[in-house]
Protein backbone atom coordinates (compact mmCIF):
# COMPACT_ATOMS: atom_id res chain seq x y z
CA UNK A 1 0.00 0.00 0.00
CA UNK A 2 0.68 3.59 -1.12
CA UNK A 3 0.62 6.50 0.79
CA UNK A 4 0.48 10.01 -0.82
CA UNK A 5 0.53 13.09 1.27
CA UNK A 6 -0.26 16.89 0.25
CA UNK A 7 2.17 19.67 1.87
CA UNK A 8 0.89 23.29 1.90
CA UNK A 9 0.91 26.20 3.36
CA UNK A 10 -1.41 25.22 6.21
CA UNK A 11 0.23 22.38 7.20
CA UNK A 12 1.45 22.78 10.62
CA UNK A 13 5.28 23.39 10.56
CA UNK A 14 6.16 22.82 14.77
CA UNK A 15 4.34 20.54 16.96
CA UNK A 16 3.23 24.03 19.20
CA UNK A 17 1.52 24.86 15.81
CA UNK A 18 -0.12 21.51 15.53
CA UNK A 19 -1.02 21.06 19.71
CA UNK A 20 -1.77 24.63 20.51
CA UNK A 21 0.53 27.19 22.54
CA UNK A 22 0.58 25.41 26.06
CA UNK A 23 2.41 22.46 24.27
CA UNK A 24 5.02 21.47 26.65
CA UNK A 25 7.43 18.69 25.13
CA UNK A 26 8.80 15.77 27.51
CA UNK A 27 12.60 15.78 28.24
CA UNK A 28 13.82 12.46 29.16
CA UNK A 29 15.69 13.99 31.59
CA UNK A 30 12.61 15.19 33.14
CA UNK A 31 10.65 11.66 33.60
CA UNK A 32 8.89 11.56 36.90
CA UNK A 33 9.97 8.72 39.36
CA UNK A 34 8.96 5.24 39.38
CA UNK A 35 6.24 4.97 41.69
CA UNK A 36 6.65 2.29 44.22
CA UNK A 37 5.49 0.94 46.76
CA UNK A 38 8.02 3.79 49.23
CA UNK A 39 7.36 6.37 46.60
CA UNK A 40 4.06 5.74 46.70
CA UNK A 41 3.38 6.11 50.67
CA UNK A 42 5.06 9.50 49.83
CA UNK A 43 2.33 10.99 47.89
CA UNK A 44 -0.51 12.46 49.44
CA UNK A 45 -2.81 11.04 46.66
CA UNK A 46 -2.25 7.17 47.33
CA UNK A 47 -3.23 4.94 50.04
CA UNK A 48 -1.06 2.32 50.64
CA UNK A 49 -3.39 -0.81 51.96
CA UNK A 50 -1.31 -3.56 53.70
CA UNK A 51 -3.08 -7.69 53.21
CA UNK A 52 -2.82 -10.60 54.85
CA UNK A 53 -0.69 -13.31 53.84
CA UNK A 54 -2.25 -15.75 50.52
CA UNK A 55 -2.76 -19.33 52.51
CA UNK A 56 -3.41 -18.43 56.40
CA UNK A 57 -6.54 -18.60 57.92
CA UNK A 58 -8.09 -18.60 61.57
CA UNK A 59 -6.42 -20.77 63.36
CA UNK A 60 -9.19 -21.76 65.40
CA UNK A 61 -13.36 -22.45 64.68
CA UNK A 62 -16.14 -20.46 65.78
CA UNK A 63 -15.94 -16.60 67.74
CA UNK A 64 -13.17 -15.59 69.75
CA UNK A 65 -12.70 -12.26 71.19
CA UNK A 66 -9.55 -10.51 71.04
CA UNK A 67 -8.18 -9.50 74.39
CA UNK A 68 -4.96 -7.88 72.75
CA UNK A 69 -4.42 -6.86 69.58
CA UNK A 70 -1.00 -5.79 67.43
CA UNK A 71 1.43 -3.60 69.12
CA UNK A 72 -0.95 -3.08 71.87
CA UNK A 73 0.89 -4.63 74.58
CA UNK A 74 5.10 -5.25 75.14
CA UNK A 75 4.37 -8.40 74.49
CA UNK A 76 2.75 -7.47 70.67
CA UNK A 77 6.04 -4.93 69.63
CA UNK A 78 9.42 -5.39 67.76
CA UNK A 79 9.38 -8.90 66.41
CA UNK A 80 6.19 -9.69 67.68
CA UNK A 81 4.43 -6.56 66.48
CA UNK A 82 1.79 -8.43 64.16
CA UNK A 83 0.82 -10.69 67.38
CA UNK A 84 -3.08 -11.34 67.92
CA UNK A 85 -3.97 -12.72 71.56
CA UNK A 86 -7.38 -14.53 71.09
CA UNK A 87 -9.30 -15.64 74.47
CA UNK A 88 -10.69 -18.73 74.68
CA UNK A 89 -10.70 -22.08 77.46
CA UNK A 90 -8.00 -24.30 78.45
CA UNK A 91 -8.91 -27.30 75.91
CA UNK A 92 -9.88 -25.57 72.84
CA UNK A 93 -8.68 -26.99 69.49
CA UNK A 94 -6.61 -25.12 67.31
CA UNK A 95 -6.18 -25.65 64.05
CA UNK A 96 -3.56 -25.11 61.19
CA UNK A 97 -3.40 -22.14 60.15
CA UNK A 98 -1.78 -23.18 56.80
CA UNK A 99 -0.47 -26.39 55.08
CA UNK A 100 3.07 -26.85 55.79
CA UNK A 101 5.55 -28.65 57.60
CA UNK A 102 5.78 -28.94 61.93
CA UNK A 103 9.08 -26.90 61.86
CA UNK A 104 9.25 -26.81 65.89
CA UNK A 105 7.04 -27.81 68.85
CA UNK A 106 7.72 -28.12 72.92
CA UNK A 107 8.33 -26.40 75.73
CA UNK A 108 10.17 -22.37 75.41
CA UNK A 109 12.07 -20.83 78.08
CA UNK A 110 11.36 -17.46 76.73
CA UNK A 111 7.74 -17.44 78.46
CA UNK A 112 6.00 -18.80 75.36
CA UNK A 113 5.35 -22.15 77.28
CA UNK A 114 3.71 -24.72 75.20
CA UNK A 115 4.43 -23.38 71.45
CA UNK A 116 3.66 -24.67 67.79
CA UNK A 117 4.92 -23.26 64.39
CA UNK A 118 4.02 -24.59 60.81
CA UNK A 119 6.05 -23.63 58.10
CA UNK A 120 5.62 -23.13 54.46
CA UNK A 121 8.03 -23.97 51.31
CA UNK A 122 8.31 -20.41 50.89
CA UNK A 123 9.98 -20.14 54.70
CA UNK A 124 7.12 -18.34 56.62
CA UNK A 125 5.56 -20.07 58.99
CA UNK A 126 2.35 -19.80 61.89
CA UNK A 127 3.42 -19.76 65.35
CA UNK A 128 1.11 -20.91 68.40
CA UNK A 129 1.96 -20.23 71.63
CA UNK A 130 0.75 -20.82 75.62
CA UNK A 131 -0.44 -24.23 74.67
CA UNK A 132 -1.99 -26.73 76.56
CA UNK A 133 -1.12 -29.95 74.75
CA UNK A 134 -0.80 -31.18 71.21
CA UNK A 135 -2.30 -33.85 69.44
CA UNK A 136 -1.05 -37.41 69.16
CA UNK A 137 1.45 -38.29 67.05
CA UNK A 138 3.15 -34.75 66.32
CA UNK A 139 6.57 -34.94 64.92
CA UNK A 140 8.58 -32.55 63.43
CA UNK A 141 9.18 -32.47 59.59
CA UNK A 142 5.27 -33.76 59.51
CA UNK A 143 3.19 -32.41 56.78
CA UNK A 144 -0.23 -30.90 57.89
CA UNK A 145 -3.11 -29.38 55.98
CA UNK A 146 -4.50 -26.79 56.95
CA UNK A 147 -7.55 -26.72 58.78
CA UNK A 148 -6.41 -29.59 60.71
CA UNK A 149 -6.52 -30.09 64.55
CA UNK A 150 -2.93 -29.46 65.70
CA UNK A 151 -3.34 -28.85 69.37
CA UNK A 152 -4.97 -27.00 72.42
CA UNK A 153 -5.36 -24.05 73.90
CA UNK A 154 -3.93 -22.91 77.47
CA UNK A 155 -2.13 -20.60 79.63
CA UNK A 156 1.45 -21.96 79.87
CA UNK A 157 4.37 -20.28 80.41
CA UNK A 158 4.23 -16.59 81.09
CA UNK A 159 0.99 -16.49 80.68
CA UNK A 160 -2.32 -14.46 82.57
CA UNK A 161 -5.06 -16.31 81.32
CA UNK A 162 -6.03 -19.16 78.98
CA UNK A 163 -5.80 -17.70 75.40
CA UNK A 164 -3.95 -18.34 72.05
CA UNK A 165 -0.92 -16.25 71.34
CA UNK A 166 -1.08 -16.27 67.56
CA UNK A 167 1.67 -14.94 64.65
CA UNK A 168 2.43 -15.24 61.59
CA UNK A 169 6.34 -14.84 60.62
CA UNK A 170 8.49 -14.25 57.38
CA UNK A 171 11.50 -15.86 56.54
CA UNK A 172 13.32 -13.45 58.47
CA UNK A 173 11.57 -14.33 61.29
CA UNK A 174 9.83 -10.75 60.79
CA UNK A 175 6.59 -10.33 61.34
CA UNK A 176 3.75 -10.41 58.66
CA UNK A 177 1.18 -8.40 58.96
CA UNK A 178 -2.30 -10.82 60.19
CA UNK A 179 -4.70 -8.32 61.25
CA UNK A 180 -7.40 -8.20 58.73
CA UNK A 181 -7.65 -11.81 58.27
CA UNK A 182 -11.15 -12.60 57.34
CA UNK A 183 -14.26 -12.18 59.64
CA UNK A 184 -11.78 -9.80 61.69
CA UNK A 185 -13.69 -7.02 63.63
CA UNK A 186 -11.43 -4.12 65.60
CA UNK A 187 -13.78 -2.34 68.06
CA UNK A 188 -11.63 0.81 67.08
CA UNK A 189 -13.17 0.31 63.50
CA UNK A 190 -9.10 0.72 62.11
CA UNK A 191 -7.45 -2.14 62.05
CA UNK A 192 -4.58 0.17 61.50
CA UNK A 193 -4.81 1.32 64.81
CA UNK A 194 -6.12 -1.50 66.86
CA UNK A 195 -5.89 -1.14 70.77
CA UNK A 196 -9.24 -0.15 72.95
CA UNK A 197 -8.17 1.38 76.59
CA UNK A 198 -6.75 -0.81 78.99
CA UNK A 199 -9.17 -3.67 80.20
CA UNK A 200 -11.37 -3.47 77.34
CA UNK A 201 -11.25 -6.46 74.47
CA UNK A 202 -9.83 -4.97 71.33
CA UNK A 203 -11.69 -7.36 68.92
CA UNK A 204 -13.39 -10.27 67.37
CA UNK A 205 -12.99 -12.82 65.24
CA UNK A 206 -14.93 -15.94 63.77
CA UNK A 207 -13.37 -18.82 62.13
CA UNK A 208 -14.63 -20.95 60.14
CA UNK A 209 -15.18 -24.42 59.90
CA UNK A 210 -12.73 -26.73 57.93
CA UNK A 211 -13.78 -30.17 56.35
CA UNK A 212 -10.59 -31.27 58.06
CA UNK A 213 -12.23 -30.88 61.79
CA UNK A 214 -14.02 -31.63 63.52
Amino acid sequence: MVASFKFDRRMPRTLGDAYGPGFQPLRLDEVPEILTRQTLSEHSDFVILESDPVGFRLPFIGKRYISCGPGCSDYHKNQSSEAIDYVMPTGTPLIASNSGWISGWGWSNAGWGNYLKIARSDGSYSWYAHLNSYRPNLWNGQYVQSGCLQAYSGCTGTCYGPHLHFEVRSSSDQSVWIRTLPTTTWYSGDPSTPCQPSGQNDGEATGSTSACYP
